[in-house]
């Protein structure tokens, strides 16, 4: 029965880790700041977005170590998941876009610009769906639009 509860709240841990995937940010067609400057600033924000609880318990000394130990679990997956979002949110309200899986999709890489006289285009990379980029970065990747 040990070995089950065990199995469970391992499974539980991996199942709410899952949702703290990186992403792979390009800029989008409201980005005007570098990516470097901007992951720096949702760093900060997601870090203080930490929240901290209390826990109290009583009874016999393997059930206080398991619920405390329980709560601290739950409370780092809490947090891990809950900077992730922050982060996500940040990059997003500053004009990045997921590029997750998208073919010829690289990261930004620190120090770029974003330059408005380059336009946002809808790229087609070979057989991939359509992803907004700047036309140059089209033309570059080899790209039609």
């Amino acid at each position: 029965m040990k070995r089950i509860h065990k199995l469970g709240a391992v499974s539980l841990a991996v199942a709410a880790l899952a949702g703290c995937a990186k992403h792979t940010w390009a800029p989008g067609p409201g980005a005007t700041m570098p990516f470097g400057q901007v992951s720096g600033q949702c760093k900060l924000m997601a870090i203080n977005g930490q929240t901290s609880g209390f826990v109290a318990a009583s009874g016999s000394p393997k059930f206080v170590a398991a619920a405390v130990g329980g709560a601290a679990l739950g409370s780092a997956i809490g947090n891990a998941v809950r900077q992730q979002n922050i982060y996500n949110a940040c990059m997003e309200a500053n004009g990045f876009v997921v590029a997750d899986g998208q073919a010829g999709a690289t990261p930004v890489p620190v120090g770029a610009t974003i330059n408005p006289d380059d336009p946002t285009v809808n790229c087609r990379l070979s057989d991939s769906e359509p992803m907004e980029m700047s036309r140059s970065s089209c033309q570059g990747r080899g790209g039609t639009f």
